[in-house]
């Protein structure tokens, strides 16, 4: 995204007490990652906005709500595309910071 090669049209979360519900409480793990739904960073504004809009009336659907929480996620509404854009940036800057901290800039 940074390059200007995927622009950000959709994120969503996982938590883990969510996930493993079914567990007993001393096997949970809590988890907070996050997934994006990403397109060519030169696709016109215009489809990034339909893009994020569809995905919104699809993510607001009961039924489709209920499925993802049955696989585990925890459904949210995402972030506008220029917000989320924003959110990105601000973790690449945030983690790079930590990776460099510890030493393992340009590690594989």
């Amino acid at each position: 995204m940074r390059l200007g090669h995927v622009a950000a049209v959709a994120a969503a979360v996982v938590h883990g007490p969510a996930v493993a519900q079914d567990y007993p409480s001393r096997t949970v793990t809590i988890v907070a990652s996050w997934f994006m739904l990403v397109a060519p960073g030169k696709t016109p504004k215009d489809i990034i906005e339909k893009l994020y809009n569809d995905l919104r009336v699809i993510g607001s659907d009961r039924d489709m709500r209920n499925e993802f929480v049955r696989l585990g996620l925890v459904p949210v509404e995402s972030l506008p595309p220029d917000e989320l854009k924003r959110f990105v940036a601000s973790e690449i800057a945030r983690w790079a910071n930590v990776v460099r901290q510890a030493g393992l800039a340009g590690s594989e």
